[in-house]
């Protein structure tokens, strides 16, 4: 489980600083419905959300994966580089990103992260290199339960050189740990008060599946259903069938579903979008996987559903060391030549 949380975090990092909109993005054309889609969908090739990392090696040498640096190059943007820090516990306590300018490497932002001695994510903040010196941009402060579940997450930002609330969130867990509600409020400046924003509430199965989830918007002085999502397992847990419903007039109406297949070791092989007309559902995307016999992912190719029939539009393939860590991730897409025309480069180095 070590690989795959250092895998999530430089792939989240990265997905911080990369524009949606910009050609160089290695992520999925953005559709004019996909702020309204929950998060898990539309994985494309942000595969830290499927992918079931088996590892070599792993146990009999007690290895800890901890990516120092990593370097991104892309053929839209100037080389970026991304830097980490870690503490004795292996948190990752400083992350700098910077960005080449007339072939020198320069600041563009830092993360400084604080840790509890049971490795809670405490106190995070975010600064930007501006004029020559950091200057604050923003700040995470969490608090947690006994058994590390959040309870409660609030986001300040820098203002008038003091920070100031922008949002909280609250969450509640069942039993077994599973998050059966969370609470988001925003802080008017106005009022000097805390305003609704939107309600969740989740359900499980007998084992801990998420079978279904509703969010809810504050209006006017009513909390108001506004999307749910059901989820459909096969005996073995695997995810089969996520829909997407949202509110209409006198009902919930369909919006849009994924449907995914696997392999024998249980890696998303495949999984089609689809988006309802209004009268039947129409392809959107599909994406398909391929392993190594470490099942390890070594490529994943989408395709837009265009003229009744897929179309290519984007591949990733990645390599990894001796020890299993990411060496390279080649972002390409499809032109219509037909060719694969790449588009970035991401290599990673380790530290000892």
């Amino acid at each position: 489980m070590l690989f795959w949380v250092i895998i999530f975090s430089v792939s989240s990092g990265f997905g911080q600083n990369f524009s949606q909109k910009s050609e160089g993005s290695k992520y999925i054309a953005v559709k004019n419905y996909k702020n309204m889609l929950p998060a898990g969908f539309m994985a494309g090739l942000h595969w830290q959300q499927f992918v079931n990392v088996s590892h070599r090696d792993k146990a009999a040498n007690d290895f800890t994966y901890r990516i120092d640096t990593a370097v991104v190059y892309s053929n839209y943007i100037n080389p970026q580089r991304y830097i980490y820090a870690y503490d004795s516990s292996n948190n990752k306590i400083v992350t700098y990103i910077e960005l080449t300018t007339n072939e020198n490497w320069n600041y563009v932002s830092m993360d400084t992260t604080t840790f509890d001695s049971v490795g809670n994510k405490l106190i995070s903040v975010s600064k930007v290199w501006t004029n020559g010196k950091w200057v604050n941009a923003s700040k995470e402060i969490n608090t947690y339960a006994i058994n590390h579940n959040v309870l409660s997450s609030v986001e300040k930002v820098w203002a008038n050189s003091q920070w100031v609330y922008s949002d909280s969130s609250h969450f509640t867990y069942d039993v077994n740990g599973n998050k059966v509600a969370s609470y988001r409020a925003v802080w008017s400046d106005t009022n000097s008060s805390w305003i609704n924003n939107s309600f969740n509430i989740f359900s499980y199965d007998s084992v801990s599946n998420l079978k279904l989830s509703l969010a809810e918007k504050w209006k006017d002085t009513l909390w108001v259903n506004i999307q749910m999502v059901k989820y459909t397992y096969d005996f073995a847990s695997n995810l089969i069938l996520g829909l997407v419903q949202n509110q209409g007039d006198t009902g919930w109406v369909n919006f849009y579903k994924e449907s995914y297949t696997y392999g024998s070791a249980r890696n998303r092989l495949s999984y089609t979008g689809q988006i309802w007309n209004g009268s039947f559902w129409v392809n959107d995307q599909h994406y398909d996987y391929t392993y190594n016999n470490y099942g390890q992912l070594e490529a994943g190719i989408g395709e837009n559903w265009k003229d009744n029939h897929w179309v290519y539009f984007e591949k990733g393939q990645f390599t990894y060391n001796t020890y299993g860590g990411v060496e390279t991730y080649l972002y390409q897409k499809w032109k219509n030549e037909p060719v694969w025309r790449n588009v970035s480069l991401s290599q990673y180095n380790y530290d000892s």
